[in-house]
C-alpha cells in the first residue's frame, strides 16, 4: 500500500491537475457504484450511469474546482489573523461555490442523460434547494476541515473521498426522483 501512496504522491507533484481531476472522477464513479449495489442493490448493474458521474465530474466539475480551491487559497484571506482565513473561505465556498458546483454537476448530469436544455433547466431548479439543504448540512464542516488541515493539492481529493457518499445521496436521490 505503501508503494501505491508514494506512486500516487508523485504522480500528484509531477501532474496534479490532471491527477487530481481524474482522482475525483474515479471517486465520484465509485459513490454512484456504492448507491447502485450497497443502497438501491440494483439486480442489473448501470454502466452508464456511473459513465455520467465519472465524465460529469473530470469534464465539468472537477476541473473547475481546482481552480476555484486555487482561488480561495490566493484570494480569501484575513489580514488580522491566519486562523480566521479558512473560516472565511468556508463562507465564501459555502455561499457561491456550493450552489455553483451542485447545480452545474446536477445540469451535467441531466445533460448526459441526453436530455433537452429545457428539461435539464427543469430537472436542477427541482433538485437543487433539496440538494442545496443536504449539502449545507454536510459540506461546511468538510470544508472547514479541508481549509485548516489539508494542502492545497490534496483538496479536490479528499473531497471526492467524502463525496463518494455524497454522491451516493445524489445518485440515489436523482433516480429516484425524491427531490423533485
Amino acid at each position: 500500500m505503501s508503494a501505491l501512496l508514494k506512486a500516487y504522491q508523485r504522480l500528484m507533484q509531477r501532474y496534479p491537475f490532471p491527477t487530481q481531476v481524474l482522482s475525483a472522477g474515479i471517486l465520484a464513479a465509485s459513490g454512484d457504484a456504492f448507491c447502485q449495489l450497497l443502497i438501491q442493490r440494483n439486480p442489473k448493474y448501470d454502466f452508464v450511469r456511473t459513465a455520467r458521474f465519472f465524465g460529469a465530474t473530470v469534464c465539468v466539475v472537477a476541473p473547475l474546482q481546482t481552480r476555484w480551491f486555487r482561488f480561495l487559497e490566493r484570494h480569501v484571506n484575513s489580514r488580522s489573523a491566519k486562523i480566521i482565513s479558512p473560516v472565511k473561505r468556508v463562507i465564501v465556498d459555502q455561499a457561491f461555490g456550493a450552489p455553483f458546483f451542485n447545480t452545474l454537476f446536477l445540469f451535467s448530469l441531466a445533460s448526459l442523460e441526453h436530455r433537452k436544455v429545457s428539461t435539464a433547466t427543469h430537472i436542477v431548479q427541482h433538485q437543487i434547494g433539496p440538494v442545496l439543504l443536504a449539502n449545507y448540512k454536510l459540506w461546511p464542516f468538510v470544508q472547514l476541515f479541508n481549509f485548516y488541515v489539508v494542502p492545497l493539492h490534496y483538496r479536490i481529493v479528499l473531497l471526492q473521498f467524502v463525496g463518494i457518499f455524497w454522491n451516493a445521496y445524489i445518485s440515489y436521490a436523482t433516480q429516484n426522483r425524491i427531490m423533485a
